[in-house]
């Protein structure tokens, strides 16, 4: 019965839900030295009100609406990660010592594995990319290289390391997500996974979490929300460390900053005058043909971050699209005083 103080802000999620509109999805903003949660929103939603009401015919809409209200998908909806994995999967190749910033890889527009073409979503290709070119373009065959040479142990590991395939430690219900195992994957398909495609999914809490720890040079956070209760501050749950070199996180950095800010960058819809916002976006095939999940992961102001973000539009697109341009607007509601 005592008075509690939330952490979040209730005018950052009023701004997010009404971005979403009627697009279902999902937006977690996450404080990345501590984990504290600033904003959680899943759309569609509902009114608490009527449970409290006992108001049958409401509930029984809720209960059998196919859009699935009463879903919090922020915790709960799992999605194929697109090509946020991309991140991890620079960040393995760095620690391996697999790849340099330097190293670079020449883009026809397809990689050929055995008997089989993958192809970039950029079917000319993007001729020779570095690392930051690469994130910038989101190339696929860059990191599909990367992912057949690390091969799935490693990239299994990677993504464990950065949250992804357990829980985070919320202290309501969510999803573990899952990670795949070796049981009849072809290089292939180790190759599809290096880029977010296949048997992985993940949450957007996860998702907000995982670049969290780039926001915060390397630290895997647990995401609360009780700030103070009685007048007592509570204090937030530790983090871990995740052991990874800093020249890894400035690579993944500079890569997260082209992608917002150069002119060919896929995030160059979160672009803004007035915040320096960093991120990366992820365009996820889905099982219903010629619909994605639109994703964008990311944080600002890009050298002492206050906010790290994971928006995902479910079947909603491109990640460059609406999620992108949600990012750019949470980050001047949250740092430029005239946007509040």
């Amino acid at each position: 019965g005592g008075t509690v103080a939330l952490t979040l802000d209730m005018g950052l999620s009023r701004l997010i839900q009404e971005q979403f509109g009627e697009q279902a999805g999902a937006c977690v903003i996450l404080h990345p030295p501590t984990g504290a949660v600033l904003a959680m929103v899943s759309v569609p939603d509902f009114d608490p009100a009527v449970f409290v009401a006992q108001d049958t015919r409401a509930i029984h809409t809720l209960l059998n609406d196919s859009r699935s209200p009463l879903l919090n998908r922020a915790t709960l909806g799992v999605y194929l990660p697109g090509s946020i994995a991309k991140l991890v999967t620079a960040a393995v190749g760095l620690e391996r010592g697999l790849i340099t910033p330097a190293t670079s890889v020449v883009c026809p527009g397809f990689l050929t594995i055995g008997n089989r073409r993958f192809h970039c979503w950029k079917r000319d290709g993007h001729g020779t990319v570095t690392l930051q070119e690469a994130l910038m373009v989101s190339c696929n065959v860059f990191f599909m290289e990367q992912g057949r040479r690390l091969g799935l142990e490693r990239l299994r590991q990677g993504w464990a390391a950065v949250g992804l395939g357990r829980r985070t430690g919320w202290f309501l219900p969510e999803q573990p997500g899952h990670l795949p195992t070796g049981r009849r994957l072809s290089e292939g398909d180790i190759a599809l996974l290096a880029i977010g495609q296949g048997p992985l999914l993940i949450t957007p809490l996860q998702a907000a979490v995982m670049v969290s720890a780039i926001a915060n040079g390397g630290h895997i956070v647990t995401p609360w929300v009780v700030e103070v209760v009685d007048g007592q501050p509570m204090l937030p749950p530790s983090s871990r460390s995740l052991g990874w070199a800093p020249l890894t996180f400035a690579a993944l950095r500079q890569g997260m900053w082209a992608v917002i800010n150069a002119p060919d960058g896929t995030g160059i819809g979160a672009h803004s005058d007035r915040v320096r916002i960093v991120g990366k976006t992820g365009t996820a095939q889905t099982h219903v043909p010629g619909q994605t999940h639109g994703w964008f992961v990311g944080f600002c102001p890009a050298d002492e971050p206050v906010a790290a973000m994971a928006i995902v539009a479910e079947f909603g697109g491109s990640g460059g699209g609406l999620p992108a341009h949600i990012a750019k607007l949470v980050c001047e509601y949250l740092l430029v005083p005239s946007s509040a």
